[in-house]
């Protein structure tokens, strides 16, 4: 089966487990409601290895905002016509036709929740148990395309005891079906986020491998698939909806076009360049965040340092493809790196300046550094109450120590300063006059680097 052709069954495979979601949830007396009837949409930007996974881990622990389990972009990525001739991650107001806005609506309304999990609850309810067995269908699906299918959860479920136990907890049923899967050799259960609302800790692949030489649509590392309290029809309406993802950055207007009744409040998440910069190497070299294949597009990566250091690197990209990265395939991994931070900030700041120029009445705009949530608890907590005023919700305690509660997405242990172990690569890239425009933009001054965290 070709990319294109398992792309394709990737598709078929989720539009079947959708209208089985609006059969559950007509039986239930519950109508779907549709994108338009969004009021508040609540979107972090950043760049890559910017701190907006942590961030939003944070804010949707809040019992006062919807949000996706993870990342929105699998979802995008499986209705946008991209495959073979993608340019860039940008998308303007021209990509999001209704079609397929309404598409990848679906289901990212069927993947929302309030909280994070269920963790606390020692049983299912009735009335939600068969909706939590259609997302674990829908996201192992689009985990591991090709290798896992609906049916093999469905096959499961039908052939195991599990959810008659006594001693059975929601969580438990992702647990198993890790360990069963696993065993089968249909997945590896190490490519999965090591996220502290689960238990289990994973054993990272050997190698910085893709989880699959072909295809992806969500990148790992790939998020526990837990259950999730069911936002009421009313509350779609109340509640704000909460979305990070680092393509956000690309996509502002899009995004607009697609929930085109909602007020945005915009959080502008920033973080000093080498820092960011020392990530994204980081994250090149882990065995996560591949997100674009070449390979069928014979085109070959000649990026130093990373694709003649590995197999894969000559056509598996990670992270988020900017414009101009075709012009940038043989230059060294930190000057790919560098320029994935820069434009991200620099489509962030040019829709700003937009925004300031035309005075949008439905966009308001909170710009906070992440250093702010890495020193100290009374630091944290004043950047926690920033946020929560500009959202309109309840205090977020923000905990003990100097790094928040949990870590998510982590390529390696937090340590303040650690880019300082790259020095002799990344000092260099400070002198990038761009760089060094939008670093004083965003309120870093390069001459006083060595205080950066």
């Amino acid at each position: 089966m070709s990319n294109k052709n398992l792309f394709v069954t990737c598709q078929k495979n989720t539009d079947t487990v959708i209208e089985k979601f609006e059969q559950h949830f007509q039986a239930k007396g519950m109508p779907i409601p549709n994108r338009h009837e969004i009021n508040d949409v609540v979107l972090i930007c950043a760049s890559g290895r910017g701190g907006s996974s942590l961030l939003f881990r944070e804010l949707a622990r809040s019992k006062e905002m919807l949000s996706p389990r993870g990342e929105h972009v699998p979802f995008e990525r499986l209705y946008l016509p991209s495959i073979g001739s993608i340019d860039s991650d940008f998308l303007g107001t021209s990509d999001c036709t209704n079609e397929i806005a309404d598409k990848i609506w679906k289901p990212l309304y069927f993947d929302l929740g309030i909280g994070l999990g269920s963790e606390s609850e020692p049983k299912f309810q009735s009335n939600d148990e068969k909706g939590y067995l259609l997302s674990l269908e829908m996201r192992f699906a689009l985990q591991w395309p090709g290798s896992i299918y609906p049916g093999d959860v469905r096959n499961f479920i039908k052939h195991s005891d599990i959810l008659s136990r006594s001693h059975y907890a929601p969580k438990k049923l992702f647990s198993y079906l890790l360990e069963q899967f696993d065993r089968e050799g249909k997945l590896h259960a190490g490519y999965y986020d090591n996220d502290p609302l689960i238990e289990q800790k994973f054993k990272s692949p050997s190698q910085p491998s893709p989880p699959n030489d072909r295809l992806i649509i969500e990148s790992p590392p790939f998020i526990p698939i837990l259950r999730r309290t069911w936002p009421q029809r009313d509350m779609i309406h109340r509640l704000p909806l909460l979305l990070k993802a680092t393509l956000n950055a690309y996509r502002l207007e899009f995004l607009r076009k697609f929930f085109p009744r909602a007020h945005f409040k915009i959080i502008h998440l920033t973080r000093n360049p080498a820092a960011s910069i020392n990530g994204l190497i980081d994250g090149w070299l882990h065995w996560g965040f591949f997100s674009h294949n070449f390979k069928d597009q014979q085109i070959r990566l000649k990026i130093k340092g990373y694709s003649d250091r590995f197999p894969w690197g000559r056509y598996w990209w990670n992270f988020d493809l900017f414009e101009g990265w075709q012009d940038a395939l043989d230059l060294p991994l930190e000057h790919i790196c560098m320029y994935q931070w820069l434009n991200s900030h620099k489509h962030i700041l040019s829709f700003k300046d937009k925004l300031n120029k035309d005075k949008f009445n439905n966009i308001s705009w909170l710009q906070i550094r992440f250093e702010d949530l890495l020193n100290g608890r009374e630091k944290r907590q004043k950047t926690y109450d920033q946020i929560t005023n500009f959202l309109e919700i309840n205090r977020l305690e923000a905990g003990s120590g100097r790094f928040p509660r949990g870590k998510v997405m982590t390529t390696a242990k937090p340590r303040p300063a650690r880019w300082r172990d790259r020095a002799t690569q990344i000092l260099p890239l400070l002198e990038n006059p761009e760089l060094y425009k939008i670093s004083k933009q965003l309120g870093y001054d390069v001459k006083q680097r060595l205080e950066w965290i």
